[in-house]
């Protein structure tokens, strides 16, 4: 199989939200993190702004113009919380598995890789690592979590790889 160098661009801000990337999710809330919106909002509320920012934020169309432009990559921070409900360490986080479903199938169809990339912060401060710290309580609740990503996308061609840390720290 021949190699090919993978140019690609990243999708922050869709399925783990960040603050700096869409400011107007966390106004008025007084949060800079998505489980803090939950508290000041409510469950309800949040899972309505959320499943409306996921189907609006990146759609079929940006993956084709992502090909058409040259690229062949997508990076896809993908939050711990990504099986919702079906756990592990569920709670009022909203999963995003029906999400990357989609964005596996508009990469197959575009020609677009996928990097997967854990985002691996339950609670994590940046002196925290949840993988590899010693003894952490949620460090296996974390490699399931890798486990059910790698089981469920091991046979989808899109698929390029899954990183374990979404900000590593160089030692």
């Amino acid at each position: 199989m021949e190699r090919q160098a993978l140019h690609g661009v990243n999708l922050s801000g869709w399925l783990c939200l960040e603050s700096w990337i869409t400011p107007e999710l966390f106004a008025g809330t007084g949060s800079l993190a998505e489980p803090d919106i939950v508290a000041t909002i409510g469950v309800e509320c949040y899972r309505d702004l959320i499943r409306e920012h996921r189907s609006s934020f990146v759609k079929e169309m940006d993956f084709e113009l992502i090909a058409r432009r040259g690229f062949n990559a997508v990076r896809i921070p993908v939050p711990w919380y990504a099986f919702g409900e079906e756990g592990p360490e569920c709670g009022p986080l909203l999963g995003c598995i029906p999400e990357l479903d989609r964005a596996f199938a508009w990469a197959a169809d575009h020609g677009i890789s996928v990097l997967l990339v854990l985002a691996i912060s339950p609670t994590a401060t940046e002196d925290t690592d949840l993988i590899t710290g010693p003894g952490h309580s949620r460090r296996q609740s974390m490699v399931r979590v890798l486990e059910r990503l790698a089981a469920r996308y091991q046979d989808e061609d899109a698929l390029f790889g899954i990183e374990v840390a979404h900000e590593p720290k160089a030692q």
